[in-house]
């Protein structure tokens, strides 16, 4: 059996238990301190949190975090140590947004499950989104390549035909050839233009 802290260092600060791979508990920071939207925990967090299911920092095998200075993408990982009240634990440190769609994924009613999530990152273009794929206890973030995209695309078009879903698709490009049949509109759904320029500032 293991005991996993996790901890939240960022806005809305919590502290939860994972025991044996299922959630225990769970509070927001602000839910003690009476400040809205308060950053980060306290030791009174965490003690609250281990008084609530009977243990102690002795009974804890290591913790969890995310990156929340949005340095780490996809599936990358740390693992340093982090001292607590005196005690140094193992810390597992996972991307931003894959302990976003963590969150979201393993609380759902779904056995399988594409998950996306967006949050400015303040830094680095490529840490302000992931699409993640879930199936059972296993959660990864997508990796951009031909051959993935082609699995996205068959995979989808296969749930959506066994969902009985309509799914639309649209270019990310300008279609200047769609003028004629589709008339000015369908020839400018694209984020850029047909010469690959950017339309929007992002």
């Amino acid at each position: 059996m293991a005991n996993i802290l996790g901890l939240n260092f960022g806005h809305d600060g919590s502290v939860c238990l994972v025991r044996d791979g299922k959630l225990e508990f769970a509070i927001g920071t602000e839910r003690i301190s009476k400040v809205k939207k308060q950053q980060g925990f306290t030791d009174e967090i965490i003690n609250y949190v281990l008084d609530s299911c009977g243990l102690t920092l002795d009974d804890i095998d290591c913790v969890a975090t995310n990156d929340f200075r949005q340095e780490l993408f996809g599936n990358d990982y740390l693992v340093d140590n982090f001292v607590i009240q005196g005690k140094e634990l193992k810390c597992y440190i996972i991307p931003h947004h894959l302990a976003h769609c963590a969150s979201v994924f393993y609380a759902s009613p779904f056995h399988e499950a594409h998950c996306f999530s967006m949050d400015c990152s303040m830094g680095k273009i490529e840490a302000n989104s992931l699409v993640a794929y879930g199936k059972g206890k296993n959660l990864k973030g997508a990796i951009p390549s031909e051959v993935h995209a082609m699995q996205y695309f068959i995979n989808t078009q296969t749930w959506a035909k066994r969902s009985n879903v309509e799914v639309f698709y649209f270019s990310s490009f300008d279609e200047s050839w769609k003028v004629g049949p589709e008339g000015e509109v369908g020839a400018y759904w694209g984020l850029w233009d047909k010469d690959e320029n950017i339309k929007f500032s992002l």
